[in-house]
């Protein structure tokens, strides 16, 4: 098989079974991801603002917009004003979405284990270099 198709028709296998894992959560996998990263970043003591979640997610500031008020609505985020540039908010996540966290994370975790349990140990770390390879081959 061609490696593109194969690469495209993985990731759209992985987000189909993901969204239909997140849905007890009430998220998407794009939503879970956003908000695994807020946490993250929290935990780590960063301020995030709009920008910083489009350039580490590589979304659109379009895509990111309509995900963070959507997770608003939900009760998932906060925006508050960021005291160092008031024409920026900052983005926060809800003690609600943090307490979700552990369970998505968790979800997610497992559904790769399943996706990838076809594979040994070696065969793993194998497809990890690889990807890690071409991954910085294209980032050249």
């Amino acid at each position: 098989m061609e490696f593109g198709v194969a690469v495209k028709r993985i990731a759209a296998a992985f987000a189909h079974r993901a969204n239909r894992s997140m849905e007890k959560h009430h998220l998407t996998v794009s939503q879970a991801e956003m908000i695994a990263y807020l946490n993250r970043r929290q935990r780590d003591g960063c301020p995030v603002i709009q920008r910083d979640i489009e350039e580490a997610l590589n979304l659109s500031n379009p895509t990111v917009s309509g995900t963070l008020d959507r997770l608003e609505k939900k009760g998932m985020l906060v925006r508050v004003s960021n005291p160092e540039n008031r024409r920026v908010n900052l983005v926060e996540i809800t003690e609600t979405a943090r307490a979700l966290t552990k369970d998505v994370l968790g979800d997610l975790w497992d559904l790769q284990e399943k996706m990838l349990s076809c594979l040994d140990a070696q065969e793993r770390e194998t497809l990890d270099r690889l990807l890690t390879k071409i991954l910085d081959n294209l980032a050249e």
